[in-house]
């Protein structure tokens, strides 16, 4: 994981920008200055993730706790080749990935970082909830609703809003599908969440 970040690091500073919150005024004003300068922020302490835990009933898988622990970043996002889908009726496409930000606001606490809006936790309760939801609507998608706690979503895709999700079972990350029969896309986008930011790409204009 670590690879992967300091390898995505160095291709958003050669190129010259990235994504950053317009108003930084929440965000520890040396933090602010330190991500605007080489975007990634070494932690120093550990999260405690036993919130996450005791609200969901299993751990965090290990990449993703690398992926909130070794550093502070404002957002890992960029194109992403999604055409190794081959599935009958899913469209081919690219599409600009959005990873969750992992960042310390003012008069916060190191674990607060789990409980931020489109955060961990808040991804995961409106993926449930909306597994659940999906599935008393629609009889044939209860069978599917089962697996939902196997997927924890770790963000979204830009332009067709889907969301991203990593398999437990599997450590694979996989498309939310926008799909009557089903939840998630058969075929994962990629084999690890290191695979995922390292095929991150951006298109030059």
């Amino acid at each position: 994981m670590k690879e992967a970040l300091l390898n995505y690091k160095q291709k958003t500073l050669k190129r010259g920008q990235f994504w950053l919150p317009d108003d930084f005024s929440d965000v520890i004003p040396e933090m602010a200055e330190e991500f605007k300068r080489n975007f990634l922020i070494p932690r120093t302490t550990n999260i405690d993730f036993s919130p996450f835990r005791d609200r969901f009933g299993y751990e965090l898988p290990d990449e993703i706790k690398e992926y909130m622990s070794l550093y502070w970043h404002p957002c890992v996002d960029g194109a992403y080749d999604c055409m190794q889908q081959n599935e009958k009726g899913y469209y081919k496409f690219d599409d600009s990935i959005v990873l969750f930000s992992v960042m310390k606001n003012n008069n916060e606490s190191d674990d607060d970082v789990l409980f931020h809006k489109y955060g961990i936790i808040d991804l995961t309760e409106e993926w449930l909830k909306s597994c659940k939801e999906d599935a008393e609507s629609q009889p044939e998608l209860a069978e599917f609703a089962k697996e939902a706690i196997d997927y924890i979503p770790i963000g979204w895709s830009s332009y067709y809003a889907y969301d991203i999700l990593f398999r437990r079972s599997t450590k694979k990350i996989y498309l939310g599908a926008d799909s009557t029969d089903r939840f998630v896309c058969e075929e994962p986008i990629a084999n690890s969440l290191p695979e995922l930011i390292n095929g991150l790409f951006f298109y030059n204009h």
